[in-house]
């Protein structure tokens, strides 16, 4: 799956800024399982008052969790992803099946 994030920025300064994709598994937090995974990163240079897209890539291996003896299966069910550390309230959905 590939996920598009627009970043703008709104300074008069060029920056740059680190995207961040988080998901967490339909049982985030629960029986050893994570709150949250960073899936997907990019590092982007912004010129003064321009706004890019990013495309991050999000690989079949990001919807699976490890047992206690390291083998990993896919977690069916409704994945949230979300883009940096506080954007948890704006999750999408992805339903796993």
């Amino acid at each position: 799956a590939m996920v598009d994030v627009n970043t703008t920025n709104l300074s008069m300064r060029d920056g740059a800024e680190t995207i961040l994709l988080f998901a967490a598994s339909p049982n985030a937090g629960q029986n050893g399982e994570p709150i949250q995974s960073l899936v997907a990163f990019d590092k982007v240079h912004i010129p003064a008052g321009r706004s890019i897209v990013t495309t991050l890539k999000i690989e079949s291996q990001h919807f699976t969790v490890a047992s206690l003896t390291g083998e990993r299966t896919v977690a069916k069910g409704a994945w949230k992803l979300w883009v940096g550390h506080d954007g948890h309230n704006k999750a999408v959905t992805v339903n796993v099946i």
